[in-house]
């Protein structure tokens, strides 16, 4: 299941693999505060009308993001972007602009071979397959997958390395 809606990119009755992503979404980006009022030297309520962006627009990093004329047109100063994203929100009270990073994809695969019994709209699927359950914790990176092979004849004979 997806962390929050997206796509589902399979079927039901279709057959899948193991590696085979089944659904993906995009997470939104980090927020990245931007403190406009304090680096231009101006009023919290002065932010919104020196912005060369507005909210919603996409914004490279090293791109103007606000300029202030300065006092009496002394001084005049110019604000470019920390970061790449989208202008989500300024804010006339605390001064701040806030930048959404770029999406983060995710892809969920169906970890186990077998046939799709039910999509579930946005968010997943259901698989049907013949499986063991083996628990055991072992700690080294992420989620995985593949065969497993029988060490031994019997649960009561030694495992050595013969």
């Amino acid at each position: 299941m997806l962390p929050i809606q997206g796509t589902v990119l399979t079927q039901v009755g279709a057959t899948v693999d193991a590696q085979q992503v089944v659904a993906e979404t995009e997470m939104p980006g980090d927020p990245i505060p931007v403190n406009v009022a304090k680096l231009l030297g101006v009023v919290p309520a002065q932010v919104p009308k020196s912005l060369r962006v507005k909210p919603g627009d996409r914004v490279e990093a090293g791109e103007p993001l606000a300029h202030s004329a300065g006092l009496f047109g002394w001084f005049p100063r110019d604000l470019r972007s920390p970061v790449s994203g989208t202008v989500e929100t300024a804010s006339a009270i605390t001064g701040q602009v806030i930048i959404r990073g770029a999406p983060v994809k995710v892809q969920v695969r169906a970890y186990l071979s077998g046939k799709i019994t039910e999509v579930l709209p946005d968010e997943g699927v259901v698989i049907e397959a013949s499986a063991a359950v083996i628990q055991g914790i072992f700690g080294i990176g992420g989620e995985a997958y593949g065969s497993i092979q029988l060490a031994v004849a019997r649960p009561d004979a030694d495992l050595t390395d013969a």
